[in-house]
């Protein structure tokens, strides 16, 4: 499995954005790659993911 955010902070850092992190939503591995400077609160994420699959289920049934 190829995986473009390698490449992705690798351009950011090349044209001087190294301080930018790269963000990927993915449930395989969460922790796997943390980015220095940014952290998630999943408590205060909580409500927006209820939120997000509330919305998906909504228009679901429509």
């Amino acid at each position: 499995m190829s995986s473009y955010l390698s490449l992705i902070k690798k351009a950011m850092i090349s044209n001087g954005f190294e301080n930018i992190p790269i963000i990927s939503l993915s449930p395989d591995d969460m922790n796997h790659r943390e980015q220095p400077g940014f952290k998630i609160n999943r408590l205060k994420a909580l409500p927006i993911s209820f939120f997000f699959f509330a919305m998906l289920f909504a228009d679901s049934l429509a």
